[in-house]
């Protein structure tokens, strides 16, 4: 009795695997900011000259502001990417979800019918009837049951994503304003006076520091990763406390219901 009732299998309910999410979620902006940084960090020219060096520092500002802008093209572009997956994601789930469901609506509707057809007495039929009620109400119950978990699930990822994405864009934001500082800086030396080699060594410092800064802050892009599985995690129980009392209710309307076959509960079994 209890495998012809069952509902869509747990898997198809999943909105995707929580490890590719991760992995669409997390942008490896390090590396690119990095690659940025490095040239930055030569000597312009070979030319340690004061004129030479100094001369040089407006092209090399000005090729690193196109760097940044090319790189917030492709998180940019990246995160356009991110949205179509899960949205697809999301949609592909959603159409499994359906499709599984009107399966199993029609397995249960052949079921209840050849049930019916076993009641012969007024009270075998109203015992059907509230059988069958039991069923419905079990099955739409732990349907939003489901529902709500996948929808939490979702809006959770969203948060994720839209905070990590702040994140992001704050922390490239310090990156690229530490390096036009460190150009500032640099230029006002030479401005003064001071000595090429000093100048270029205030700048690959200034340069590095800010270099290591945003490294070392791009390393909570594994975070969003972590909440992501930690969300997964949340619906999934949710999923398996649905199955539970999913599984509960529907015994308990097939006890009830030999209960009122009475001698004649064999001919449901």
């Amino acid at each position: 009795m209890n495998r012809l009732f069952r509902n869509i299998p747990q898997k198809i309910a999943i909105f995707g695997s929580s490890a590719a999410i991760a992995a669409t979620v997390i942008m490896p902006v390090s590396s690119t900011a990095l690659a940025v940084g490095r040239p930055m960090m030569a000597d312009t020219n070979g030319s340690n000259s004061a004129g030479g060096f100094c001369s040089a520092l407006a092209n090399r500002e000005t090729a690193f502001t196109s760097k940044v802008d090319t790189l917030k093209g492709k998180v940019s572009d990246a995160w356009s990417q991110q949205n179509t997956k899960l949205t697809g994601l999301a949609q592909s789930t959603d159409q499994k979800v359906t499709a599984a469901r009107s399966a199993a609506d029609q397995k249960r509707t052949d079921a209840f019918k050849a049930l019916e057809a076993k009641a012969t007495t007024d009270s075998e039929k109203t015992a059907v009837t509230t059988f069958e009620n039991a069923v419905n109400q079990a099955v739409t119950t732990r349907r939003a049951a489901y529902d709500t978990a996948r929808s939490a699930f979702r809006s959770g990822v969203q948060a994720a994503v839209a905070s990590h994405r702040t994140s992001v864009t704050s922390q490239a934001d310090a990156f690229q304003q530490a390096v036009q500082t460190a150009f500032t800086q640099a230029t006002t030396e030479c401005q003064n006076g001071t000595a090429a080699a000093t100048v270029r060594q205030d700048l690959v410092t200034a340069l590095k520091t800010a270099r290591t800064t945003f490294q070392s802050d791009r390393k909570s892009d594994n975070a969003v990763g972590q909440q992501v599985k930690q969300l997964a995690q949340t619906r999934n129980a949710a999923f398996k406390a649905a199955d539970a009392a999913f599984n509960t209710a529907l015994q308990t309307a097939v006890n009830n219901l030999k209960t009122a076959f009475g001698s004649d509960a064999s001919k449901i079994e």
